[in-house]
């Protein structure tokens, strides 16, 4: 009695499993996919193109075109000097190059034009003639009217930080100028 009801058991399970081979079997082949051109789908490595294309011809890329940008003017190429005065383009008197200790110098820390609180001194960072951010400042890097330095009547150079302004000087060689005379 034990094995009979095991025998059928397994008989009905396989009898089940068969049928739905079968059901699948017969699914799969009566609903087969459309069949999309294999060119559509196929994988080619990058160096291959599809046989109905030309292999188009090699050129080689075009260069951008380029634009040399000024570099920095090196203060050995303008002439520095005791004596030559610094004026805004809004016609402001911004001080001379001179020692420290000269009212009218740039590098006096004390005076009107060296004085990092004047407003008329390129040194102060809130001045137009000082601010990153003004037009009229030695210290905008695209400033479009910077101070200009005069020796007598005759225009040197601009004083600026702006490497597309020519001829130029940047404050910061003014700096290592007053160095090199021993003024600061």
């Amino acid at each position: 009695m034990g094995i009979k009801p095991l025998y059928i058991v397994l008989l009905v399970t396989g009898v089940a499993l068969l049928a739905v081979g079968v059901t699948l079997a017969f699914t799969l082949q009566s609903h087969e996919p459309t069949q999309v051109p294999s060119q559509e789908y196929q994988w080619l490595p990058p160096t291959q193109t599809p046989p109905t294309q030309q292999q188009p011809e090699y050129k080689p890329p075009t260069p951008a075109p380029t634009y040399e940008e000024p570099g920095p003017t090196p203060a050995t190429t303008v002439k520095l000097s005791r004596g030559q005065y610094i004026i805004a383009q809004d016609d402001t008197y911004l001080g001379m190059l001179d020692s420290g200790f000269a009212s009218k110098s740039i590098f006096n820390d004390f005076g009107k034009y060296g004085s990092e609180f004047s407003s008329t001194s390129i040194w102060n960072d809130f001045s137009k003639y000082g601010s990153e951010f003004s037009s009229l400042s030695a210290f905008n890097d695209f400033a479009s009217k910077p101070p200009m330095l005069f020796d007598g009547d005759n225009f040197i150079c601009y004083v600026t930080t702006n490497t597309l302004k020519m001829p130029r000087v940047s404050p910061y060689s003014l700096i290592a100028f007053a160095e090199s005379m021993g003024w600061e």
